[in-house]
């Protein structure tokens, strides 16, 4: 096999769930051509497995999901595919019909989310590549930031007057929505607790926080944390491999924290751990169970309640980190 594509879309928790199915497959073929199409801010955590990153947004790339005439420019690049490979929404299989007539000799696709109940998002994406006689199981390794992006990582680090001997702790009070979150209040009671017991705190982020993390300090009683906003995905990646210990919702952020093995505190409500959970060696999942717990999105948005939230209590998040400090959560 000389040249394979991938093409992976969606957000930066998708795109991290899916890295152990991109290193399978590195591994199966590392001597062929490996391309990579994905959304151009997260395709950076791509670079230890791929030959080529070329961004979603790129504007030719928009033609392989339309019924037209591929344009000449593609027909040069993508013609004679020995495989592609599609993580992401195809349903009415635009993207495969125009590598078809691309003359790709192989095409695996996988719907963007898990079909059986239970399945782990990133095993979903694994069993894919079961007709390549690939292992379904990838081995956890712990991403390992490129030296550029570390070097800016830690001139922010010094930027924020952190360490210095005491433990760091990277809260992320964000998410890809508000019915995932945990109060902003409960985090900066957290915050409060953790400042106080001697530990340094660092809030991060990212775009669409600035709302959260403002609640988060202004309900702070003590001392402000510092603030890490806005990092690019490979920054980010190294300066949360700098940390101590996290904490946050189920949010990308918090997959990429589990996936670079910081010890990981993960807050889960309406959303099921069982399948969108981080994985790590060092991850803990607090969730409550009983019967509305992982309700999922729709009935999240109009519920009235948040008890599958609101029942986590500071003191246990407390807890649980201080667990975390202490090598509590390095667990396979």
């Amino acid at each position: 096999m000389e040249r394979m594509l991938v093409m992976r879309g969606g957000a930066l928790g998708d795109f991290v769930l899916g890295l152990p199915a991109l290193r399978a497959l590195r591994e199966a073929f590392p001597r062929t051509n490996l391309e990579m199409i994905a959304p151009g801010a997260v395709l950076p955590l791509a670079a230890p497995w791929v030959d080529v990153a070329t961004p979603m947004e790129r504007g030719e790339v928009a033609h392989l999901f339309q019924e037209e005439q591929v344009p000449a420019s593609l027909v040069d690049r993508y013609s004679d595919l020995d495989l592609v490979v599609l993580w992401l929404a195809d349903g009415n299989g635009s993207v495969r019909r125009n590598f078809e007539r691309l003359g790709a000799r192989r095409i695996l696709w996988a719907p963007a989310l898990p079909q059986a109940p239970g399945v782990h998002a990133a095993d979903h994406l694994l069993a894919t590549l079961r007709p390549l006689g690939t292992p379904v199981e990838a081995p956890y390794s712990p991403m390992v930031p490129g030296e550029p992006a570390r070097e800016r990582a830690m001139d922010l680090w010094r930027l924020l007057s952190l360490g210095a001997g005491v433990p760091v702790v990277a809260v992320h009070p964000g998410s890809g929505g508000a019915w995932k979150c945990w109060r902003a209040e409960r985090f900066a009671g957290v915050v409060d607790r953790l400042m106080a017991s001697g530990s340094s705190v660092v809030l991060l982020q990212g775009p669409a926080d600035d709302a959260v993390v403002g609640k988060v300090l202004s309900a702070v009683r003590g001392a402000r944390p510092p603030v890490a906003a806005n990092l690019a995905v490979d920054e980010l990646a190294a300066f949360l491999s700098l940390c101590s210990v996290y904490l946050g919702n189920d949010s990308g952020v918090t997959h990429l924290a589990a996936a670079v093995g910081v010890p990981t505190v993960a807050l889960f409500g309406p959303t099921d751990p069982a399948v969108w959970g981080p994985r790590g060696r060092r991850v803990m999942v607090l969730a409550l169970e009983g019967d509305c717990a992982h309700c999922g999105r729709e009935r999240a948005v109009v519920c009235a309640h948040r008890s599958c939230l609101d029942g986590i209590e500071v003191e246990r998040v407390v807890s649980t980190l201080g667990e975390a400090l202490l090598g509590g959560c390095d667990r396979p």
